[in-house]
């Protein structure tokens, strides 16, 4: 994010999701309209793809800090997708942690994706386009008390 005088800002807060994906097939699958959004609203959340960044981070690796109660910090490193759509090579494991940054008083959220395979009779009901089905996964998360974790470790801060 850019702020006014053009200079990066911190994202903010945000929650970490970790999808796992095995393709055991001898052929590549695509992958599109990887995507975070509310159900009620169906309204997207922003998310952290190497797109969104900036050119000059692109290709730095991302880092996430955990400081433990004692103080020491704890390093993780995250592997974000490149965009919001690609490729599950052939035989291969692929996973990515989605960074996505909900409204503090959000209370559910959703992370789907789709897949280049032709679904027989279910379509995704968030799908806007009358596009043919697809087979798509996702998963629903509460998300109605991520905030009071951030409240409780920014008040054991202070103290």
């Amino acid at each position: 994010m850019i702020n006014d005088k053009g200079l990066p800002e911190p994202y903010g807060n945000g929650i970490i999701a970790k999808i796992e994906v095995v393709n055991p097939s001898p052929k590549d699958i695509a992958f599109f309209d990887l995507r975070a959004f509310y159900p009620e609203t169906n309204l997207n959340v922003h998310l952290l793809t190497k797109r969104t960044m900036l050119d000059k981070y692109r290709d730095k690796t991302l880092w996430r800090a955990i400081e433990s109660q004692e103080g020491n910090v704890n390093l993780m490193e995250l592997t974000i997708p490149d965009t919001n759509y690609g490729i599950f090579k052939a035989n291969s494991f692929t996973r990515f942690h989605i960074v996505m940054f909900p409204d503090p008083d959000a209370k559910e959220l959703l992370l789907s994706f789709k897949v280049a395979i032709k679904a027989k009779f279910i379509k995704d009901q968030f799908a806007l386009t009358g596009r043919k089905k697809f087979k798509h996964y996702g998963m629903a998360y509460d998300i109605s008390s991520w905030t009071e974790s951030l409240q409780q470790s920014e008040q054991s801060e202070k103290e």
